[in-house]
């Protein structure tokens, strides 16, 4: 109990100082937008690019953690059309609403979640465990804008065309994609980085965890359950509490255990992702349900993370 309770508290704290900042007027307008592009382009990039080209990983893991973290996303969905059918959700909600359910924020919590629970290791299992988790991040990416776009289009928002050319244009200008393939580069053909663009890298990376969180506790300030509250609640459950379960079912069919299990865990547990509300605009989605569920997983992940690092 002890390391769950040190890994969730400075979460929940740093969560809390970025509402209460935005709250007391501390930040001036405009100032989250720019400290959320800062971690966007900056700091998760560096942290991505610092923790893969130095880690030493296994390869063996790698593709039964992807495995497990997809098979249980796939499940996800499913439960998801199952569960807006069961409970006669608006027919052109239903994208947004499987979307919300499965699309989970890997890199402003998942990674920050991470490396706070792994703390505590040798510090080369810290970079193992981190560099695999980024590792499954990449594909993970594709994986999520397919989906999204097909659950989006499959209920009537938008045209295959503008879906199509919206995944594409996120997905090549990525920051966090294209830091991981350049990750996978260093790793692949020149390890280690020097020092003195190592140092440079973890002085950045190390904005990215708290930055990250100060952003989407200043977030929660604005956010605002309005519209479909049904489905907002119902996405927000399955995110936070159906997918872990799911994904620590597929975590035992990969064969997974300790370590390997938590990152699937934590990926899974992740709240739904703010790229969700973007992408649901852009296509004719329902872009209240799209906020509420972002702003309702986000306060139920901190439980959810609590439970699996008590338990697992």
């Amino acid at each position: 109990m002890v390391v769950a309770l040190e890994t969730i508290l400075p979460v929940i704290l740093l969560l809390a100082a970025g509402a209460g900042l935005v709250r007391w007027g501390f930040f001036g307008p405009g100032f989250t937008d720019e400290l959320n592009k800062l971690v966007y382009w900056v700091a998760l990039p560096a942290l991505i690019i610092v923790r893969v080209s130095a880690a030493e990983v296994e390869g063996g893991a790698l593709p039964r953690l992807c495995g497990a973290f997809f098979l249980a996303t796939l499940c996800a969905v499913g439960v998801a059309y199952a569960t807006a059918h069961v409970a006669r959700l608006p027919e052109r909600d239903g994208g947004t609403f499987v979307q919300a359910s499965f699309r989970g924020n890997l890199a402003f919590v998942g990674i920050p979640i991470l490396v706070y629970a792994f703390s505590g290791y040798p510090e080369a299992e810290q970079a193992e465990f981190v560099a695999l988790a980024v590792l499954v991040f990449g594909p993970t990416m594709l994986i999520y804008n397919l989906l999204s776009v097909a659950a989006l289009q499959l209920t009537g928002g938008g045209s295959v065309a503008a879906g199509g050319k919206l995944l594409f244009r996120r997905l090549v200008t990525n920051p966090l994609i294209l830091a991981s393939i350049v990750a996978i580069l260093l790793y692949l053909t020149a390890g280690p980085l020097p020092a003195v663009p190592a140092r440079t890298l973890e002085a950045l990376a190390a904005l990215a965890v708290p930055g990250a969180l100060l952003c989407i506790g200043g977030g929660l300030v604005t956010a605002r359950l309005r519209g479909n509250v049904r489905g907002i609640v119902l996405a927000s459950v399955i995110k936070a509490g159906v997918l872990p379960l799911l994904a620590y079912g597929t975590a035992r069919i990969f064969g997974l255990e300790g370590a390997h299990v938590v990152i699937v865990l934590v990926l899974a547990a992740s709240p739904t992702a703010a790229a969700s509300y973007v992408l649901a605009t852009q296509m004719g989605g329902n872009a209240g349900l799209a906020s509420g569920a972002i702003a309702l997983s986000t306060v139920l992940s901190p439980l959810s993370f609590f439970v699996i690092l008590l338990l697992v």
